[in-house]
């Protein structure tokens, strides 16, 4: 596999394009992997950090327009289909802006946050896009990174994310 030359470069822009047209995250990828044949099952996530956010960025505080009293939940994941990694994200969410069940979800299961939060019609709005070329000796390495907000139907932010697409969707 490569993660060099014009197809992937415009796969890449195609994912991209892709992603900030989409309405979340887990729904696009799985499309993707499902048309291109990667892998196969639902999305799901693998928990690397979940915890109240200690000192969010101050540029995550604005994002979510934070309100006194309201508490930052932390979540480092994986979101993977199969064996295959797609993507490394970080997500700083408010658990009071969801519904009880949504932030229990998320606390305790490998569910995508996109899925917990499915009944609050959940939009993203892309903030910034960048693309980083990975080496071959690297491969693991992502070759898309967007940085987003998550909305809810009413318009307001419900998650900031920092995303981090893996070269293996790309590289086929």
């Amino acid at each position: 596999m490569t993660t060099d030359g014009p197809d992937v470069r415009e796969r890449v822009k195609e994912l991209s394009a892709r992603l900030i047209e989409g309405s979340t995250a887990t729904g696009t990828l799985h499309a993707w992997c499902e048309e291109h044949r990667l892998s196969q099952g639902p999305i799901s996530v693998v928990r690397l950090h979940h915890a109240h956010a200690p000192e969010p960025p101050e540029d995550v505080l604005v994002k979510l327009e934070t309100r006194p009293g309201e508490t930052i939940w932390y979540r480092r994941v994986q979101l993977v289909r199969g064996s295959l990694v797609l993507s490394d994200a970080e997500n700083w969410f408010i658990p009071q802006r969801l519904s009880p069940e949504a932030a229990d979800t998320l606390a305790a299961t490998d569910i995508p946050f996109a899925v917990a939060i499915a009944p609050l019609k959940p939009f993203r709005r892309t903030l910034s896009v960048s693309f980083p070329v990975p080496t071959q000796a690297d491969f693991s390495k992502s070759v898309l990174e967007h940085e987003a907000v998550v909305l809810g139907e009413d318009g307001a932010p419900l998650a900031a994310v920092r995303e981090k697409y893996r070269a293996e969707l790309v590289s086929f």
